[in-house]
């Protein structure tokens, strides 16, 4: 569903049969008018493949030019990082592209994996929150630590997936 901002049902978006799975995440990014969604789905629309992360349009058709390749599990929180304009995503997935990525991916707005935040061991649990900021990316949720380091389930990342 997507509201107008007087609260009233937005015109022209349709997502049809919308996703085979849970939706876990949203977050927008104005400046394309785009919607990322996040979540324990495969398909969308019943035969688009969109392993657990999509792009929607306006209309509520996936975006032309991404990658839905995506995660191995879960995607739990997303959010769109202007400073380093890259969307950061954390779940449940030990796999992002086929590439060994521990709970925790960086993403061009395409779907591209970011090759610098590289986290071959990254959370040792899941990742339920984001939030990202000019000085990194915040990350919360059931890991104590993070690449073998203790984070006491709270750590600040780096887009070279170093942390604080």
């Amino acid at each position: 569903v997507k509201l107008a901002s007087d609260g009233s049902l937005a015109a022209g978006f349709e997502p049809g049969g919308g996703f085979n799975g849970s939706v876990q995440a949203l977050t927008w990014l104005a400046a394309e008018d785009a919607l990322y969604v996040g979540g324990a789905f495969s398909r969308y629309q019943t035969s688009i493949v969109a392993n657990r992360i999509a792009k929607l349009d306006s209309t509520g058709a996936m975006a032309a030019g991404f990658s839905a390749t995506g995660f191995n599990s879960t995607v739990f929180a997303l959010d769109y990082d202007a400073d380093n304009d890259l969307i950061w995503a954390g779940g449940a997935f030990t796999s992002f592209r086929g590439v060994t990525q521990g709970r925790m991916a960086a993403m061009g707005r395409d779907g591209s994996r970011v090759a610098a935040f590289n986290t071959p061991v990254g959370f040792n649990s899941d990742v339920r929150a984001i939030s990202s900021s000019y000085w990194g990316v915040v990350a919360g949720g059931l890991g104590s630590s993070y690449e073998g380091d203790i984070s006491g389930f709270l750590a600040r990342l780096h887009v070279n997936a170093s942390m604080d």
